[in-house]
């Protein structure tokens, strides 16, 4: 009885403590991550890759459609300085951030506009953050075009 009595405090003293654990402000984070996706957009235009790199988390993956994975920040700033010589630009545009309560992770849910040379495209993105020693970090950004994909050439049934 004494053990059931025990387990039973020990239960509600560790169900007070998380619920007077404080919740996270998450207009305030919200904020920050806006704060972030302007300094992603300036750092494009300034064609400054390093800064680019900087805003994601060290092990941050980028999963450009029809690539293969770009993962860490030396790579990621490798993609990006492959872009400047084709002239490349790209602006976001945030439609909708959540921030969990517990004020650690966000979705980042937006648009985009992006040329290269001749190419112009505009699609959406769905980037996940983490804030990691205070600051908030893209881990996986993931981007797809709304245009139609261009056609396939036609195979030659007949060849050997």
């Amino acid at each position: 009885m004494r053990f059931t009595r025990l387990t039973l405090f020990a239960a509600a003293l560790a169900l007070t403590g998380f619920a007077c654990q404080k919740k996270a402000d998450t207009a305030a984070e919200e904020t920050a991550i806006r704060a972030q996706d302007a300094a992603y957009n300036a750092a494009i235009a300034a064609r400054n890759d390093s800064a680019l790199a900087a805003i994601y988390a060290d092990n941050g993956t980028m999963m450009p459609p029809n690539e293969k994975n770009v993962t860490g920040t030396s790579a990621i700033r490798a993609y990006w300085a492959m872009l400047w010589p084709m002239n490349a630009s790209l602006s976001i545009t945030p439609t909708t951030i959540t921030v969990a309560s517990s004020g650690d992770m966000a979705t980042d849910v937006g648009a985009y506009t992006f040329s290269a040379g001749p190419m112009n495209d505009t699609g959406k993105y769905l980037v996940h953050w983490h804030k990691i020693g205070g600051a908030w970090k893209i881990v996986d950004d993931m981007w797809s075009s709304d245009n139609t994909p261009m056609p396939m050439a036609p195979m030659d049934s007949t060849a050997k």
